[in-house]
């Protein structure tokens, strides 16, 4: 069953809760449903919480169905969610509940199923169609005044990586799931970050790079594709805007297809500010977004070839916020020329910047606090990735360590990757390679160099994770598929906040040939 079914089916069950409108049929539909979430799937307790104290938030549903995507398959899972909705039929014609499903996010929620063949899906959507069109309007209007006040309020609590998800205050709702006293009072929410739309959610990156600073707008600097001088690495951090019609795993763009000429914040993810920074402040930065994380987290994401510096940051802010990251998501970004034709340019800068990247893990691991930093690598940036790490294996003073290093679509030679592995071990506690058959780009990297590269199917290497992704749909050119897609970005979530072995998560098949095991995502 679709994980978004059964989280706003379970919201649903909190609505009609909270209404003091369920049934004893819902009643106890809701109970075995939560329990077997929390009980079957424990990290998930926070965002269950959470779902229940501000079911018409599409953020936190979303974030609970990421961390239930691995459930997809689990039939017991999918039979407690069909008996709930089984049961909220016999609700659904109460004006209290036809107002609450007339709320756009749950609306948007239910439109955006992907169970195109469950007759049970159908038919609740059509129940809830009809109920919202023969709604009286007179009835239950403060009820939607409510719902409304509460969503514009968690516009603002959504304004980070997600760090009020687990933290925050639950409203009796979700302690006692019963409709709250007259004179409750629901709790000023924090003040928020830099606002964007009232219809978008910001997230805070940061960012390191080696790129030449050509202007420093009031907005904040703008960086090119050319050399900073000497290699120089400068900071700072970036704002990005997540519109509220983002589908997880979409880096959603402007698109001359569809006539749109320049970004609206309210389709497309935009990078609205950046602010430059210097070394001591960034760390200080850094080191207190770390410190929000119970497990004193960072992740940093080296991208590949064309691309630009606001690409890179816009891509980051989406993977952060599909992770539901807490802590500091950081992006490297080096001189990529962001143009399909410049390949061997970019192939120098790489190399070129391989040392400071090497300079600026080094610090991280020096003055950010964190206790886990991962490394999520794509395309090209590998190379720069796995040389420095190779260099700090070299070095008698090097004391930085790293949790989980996730290669993605390695544009890398294959045989000079085997060769790295037993030298990326030693620094990085798990590695993860993600590869797919259906990469064209890395085809064609194989015509260039004449040599197979790391992320081509299916390079097995003893003490290291191999993920064939050949059957997630993708791009065209099949080359982003690591964050292009909500299933293999669930799998790197189970990755990165459980610790779960392959052999261990419910989305992935094993299988062997002459060359050993490896995991593939189930069809």
């Amino acid at each position: 069953m679709d994980p978004f079914l059964v989280v706003s089916a379970l919201a649903a069950g909190a609505v009609a809760i909270a209404n003091n409108v369920a049934t004893e049929a819902v009643k106890d539909a809701y109970a075995g449903l939560r329990q077997l979430i929390v009980d079957r799937y424990k990290a998930t307790a926070p965002s269950v919480e959470a779902v229940e104290a501000h079911p018409t938030s599409r953020g936190d549903r979303d974030l609970l169905a990421i961390q239930l995507h691995q459930a997809a398959r689990d039939p017991q899972l999918r039979e407690r969610a069909s008996e709930l909705l089984r049961a909220l039929e016999a609700v659904l014609n109460d004006p209290r509940v036809k107002v609450a499903f007339e709320i756009p996010q749950i609306q948007e929620s239910i439109g955006n199923f992907q169970l195109r063949n469950s007759e049970l899906t159908e038919k609740f959507r059509n129940l809830l169609r009809s109920a919202a069109e023969a709604r009286p309007k007179a009835e239950g209007e403060s009820l939607r005044e409510h719902f409304d006040g509460q969503t514009r309020q968690e516009s603002g609590e959504e304004c980070t990586t997600r760090q009020d998800v687990s933290g925050r205050e639950s409203p009796p709702l979700a302690r006692g799931l019963h409709e709250p006293p007259s004179d409750y009072v629901a709790p000023i929410p924090p003040p928020p970050a830099p606002r964007g739309p009232d219809n978008a959610s910001l997230v805070r990156v940061f960012y390191a790079t080696d790129r030449l600073k050509i202007h420093d707008w009031s907005d904040g600097p703008q960086y090119n594709f050319e050399r900073s001088g000497l290699g120089k690495l400068q900071y700072g951090e970036c704002t990005i805007s997540i519109p509220k019609i983002h589908k997880m795993g979409n880096l959603e763009s402007p698109s001359l297809l569809r006539l749109e000429f320049r970004p609206n914040p309210e389709k497309h993810i935009m990078l609205t500010y950046t602010k430059s920074l210097e070394e001591e402040v960034y760390f200080g930065e850094v080191k207190a977004s770390v410190s929000k994380s119970a497990k004193k987290e960072a992740f940093v994401f080296v991208h590949g070839y064309n691309v630009s510096f606001e690409d890179a940051a816009r891509r980051t802010g989406q993977i952060a916020f599909d992770l539901g990251f807490i802590g500091a998501p950081i992006f490297y970004s080096w001189p990529s020329n962001d143009t399909i034709a410049d390949y061997i340019k970019d192939e120098t800068n790489i190399t070129w910047s391989t040392p400071h990247l090497q300079r600026f893990l080094t610090l991280l691991s020096q003055s950010s606090g964190a206790e886990r930093i991962h490394i999520i690598a794509h395309s090209m940036g590998n190379r720069a990735v796995c040389d420095a790490l190779k260099n700090l294996s070299y070095d008698p003073s090097n004391n930085a360590k790293f949790n989980h290093l996730v290669l993605a679509a390695p544009d890398i030679d294959a045989e000079t990757f085997q060769e790295l592995a037993t030298t990326l071990q030693r620094l990085a506690a798990r590695i993860t390679l993600y590869e797919s058959s259906k990469d064209k780009a890395l085809v064609a990297s194989k015509k260039i160099h004449g040599n197979a590269r790391a992320g081509e199917p299916l390079l097995i290497i003893p003490g290291l994770d191999t993920i064939d992704a050949s059957s997630i749909d993708t791009d065209f050119l099949g080359h982003s598929y690591f964050s292009d897609n909500w299933p293999l970005l669930s799998d790197i979530h189970s990755l990165l906040f459980t610790d779960e072995l392959a052999s261990q998560r419910f989305g992935l098949t094993k299988f062997e040939n002459k060359d050993g095991k490896y995991y593939a995502f189930r069809k």
